[in-house]
């Protein structure tokens, strides 16, 4: 799912950086966190969820946005208010636009 993902972003004129987890990402943010626009993470992931990265990156990075995905109604559930951009897979491209653009524009 991430590499379509990251296809159909980069088909519509985003640019992406395809990481394999939190930890990663977290790297990345350190050394580039100024050219990072938004961050889009799946919820369930191998050691830290994409619920802690989203606590990590509001706690470093204030003001970053962050859209988890999941098709788990559970991790959906355990969102919180500081991480308000949920999208359920699977989800349709305009599900995913408009996803980015509620958390860039808020």
């Amino acid at each position: 799912m991430a590499k379509f993902t990251v296809s159909l972003l980069q088909e519509l004129g985003y640019q992406t950086q395809s990481v394999t987890s939190a930890a990663v990402a977290i790297e990345l943010l350190q050394e580039r966190h100024s050219s990072v626009d938004v961050v889009l993470s799946d919820v369930v992931m191998p050691g830290m969820t994409g619920l802690e990265l989203a606590d990590v990156i509001s706690e470093r990075w204030p003001g970053l946005p962050v859209v988890l995905a999941s098709g788990y109604s559970r991790a959906l559930s355990l969102g919180s208010p500081r991480h308000p951009q949920l999208l359920k897979k699977s989800y349709a491209i305009d599900d995913l636009i408009k996803a980015l653009n509620r958390a860039l524009h808020r």
